[in-house]
């Protein structure tokens, strides 16, 4: 059985109202009731599909304590994907001096954010955090760092 939705033959226009619906029924809508086991708020189809990208740059100093990076969403259930570069002696900043020099980290690391809670290690000494409201925090021992974080809209759990 094929699980294409519409076959279209070569140069048959596809009118905007069509490819939007599809976007609507596809990308957001997401299954009401008891299939939803992570939050409550989650149960109804959404009109907004907020993915993120995050790039940022941070300074050598330690930061021990659990520190906002963003609060500009919620992080929870969400696919993420985190690549970057860290170094404890080069600059690699854009803009400064060892930015390119080759650093001592390179890491990329992906998963799932599910209901928060959870540390994100690379294999650097930096780490992100999700905490169980959403909100994005880091701490780093001395290395400068250079990221890029992409999250997916939320995903709504399903079990």
């Amino acid at each position: 059985m094929s699980t294409r939705h519409t076959s279209f033959l070569p140069l048959v226009e596809v009118t905007s109202d069509y490819l939007n619906k599809q976007q609507d029924a596809y990308l957001v809508q997401r299954a009401n009731g008891a299939s939803n086991t992570l939050a409550a708020g989650l149960d109804a189809v959404s009109t907004n599909h907020q993915s993120k990208r995050l790039v940022f740059a941070l300074g050598f100093a330690s930061v021990g304590a659990a520190t906002a990076l963003d609060n500009s969403i919620n992080f929870l259930d969400r696919h993420f994907e985190l690549t970057g570069v860290a170094d404890d002696v080069l600059d690699v900043r854009p803009g400064e001096a060892g930015d390119a020099g080759y650093p001592k980290w390179v890491f990329h690391v992906s998963g799932y954010t599910g209901a928060g809670g959870i540390t994100i290690q690379t294999t650097a000494p930096f780490r992100l955090i999700v905490t169980a409201g959403g909100a994005l925090q880091f701490t780093k021992e001395g290395v400068y760092v250079y990221a890029q974080l992409l999250v997916s809209c939320q995903l709504k759990e399903r079990t």
